[in-house]
């Protein structure tokens, strides 16, 4: 028996066939300390190829394809969302005289100063007011 509504959609829904593209299989071999490796994939170690893009390309078709096609898929993002959306704060850290921490909340991180005796801490930089993204996850 079911124990929630997610739950219930997993076992009413099927399971989704995948066909991945073929990748395509290189002889290559490596040689560590006279020990000899074969590495069938070396080709796609380099990242900036056009090879390499393609068959990321291929592979991303077919995982958001599956993806796109799992009923409950919103509700699981909407629930980590709410899960991983509280304050958080980094550990202090120290730059010359000063002590400094993160401090982030809906995705937002402000750089704070802490002060000494009663100045308390006060945000000094926050990149969400002068990024065109308006909140620092643009830098990413």
């Amino acid at each position: 028996m079911p124990k929630n509504e997610n739950e219930q959609t997993m076992i009413q829904n099927p399971v989704i066939p995948i066909t991945y593209p073929t990748t395509k299989k290189v002889t290559h071999l490596d040689t560590y300390f006279d020990t000899k490796l074969e590495d069938n994939y070396f080709w796609l170690e380099d990242d900036r190829s056009e090879e390499t893009a393609s068959w990321v390309t291929a592979q991303n078709e077919v995982t958001f394809g599956y993806l796109e096609q799992i009923p409950y898929r919103e509700a699981i993002r909407k629930r980590l969302t709410e899960l991983w959306n509280y304050e958080k704060y980094s550990a202090p850290f120290l730059e010359g005289e000063y002590t400094y921490f993160y401090k982030m909340m809906a995705y937002r991180i402000n750089l704070y100063f802490i002060g000494k005796g009663r100045l308390g801490s006060r945000s000094i930089l926050d990149p969400n007011t002068f990024l065109r993204w308006n909140n620092c996850f643009g830098w990413y």
